[in-house]
């Protein structure tokens, strides 16, 4: 994760923030109540972001602010 900010003057600022982050997991069961039969790995992975501006000029007071976020995931079923 990452964030930058800066204060431009008094009244002005600006931030933004970056992150990532990854989910590895490896599931595995059993249809019989036995020892495990079946097996399946996942991976799931988030980017999200954030942009924010603030300005209080002549008594009035702005803010701009945008932000998002992207999700991948990949599994893939094995044998035990």
């Amino acid at each position: 994760m990452a964030d930058l900010s800066w204060t431009i003057s008094e009244r002005i600022s600006a931030f933004a923030f970056y992150g990532h982050q990854e989910i590895n997991r490896l599931h595995s069961g059993s249809q019989s109540f036995g020892s495990p039969d079946w097996q399946a790995e996942s991976l799931d992975q988030f980017d999200f972001f954030l942009i924010d501006g603030h300005a209080n000029l002549v008594g009035l007071s702005f803010r701009y602010r945008f932000g998002g976020d992207a999700w991948v995931a990949a599994a893939s079923d094995q044998e035990p």
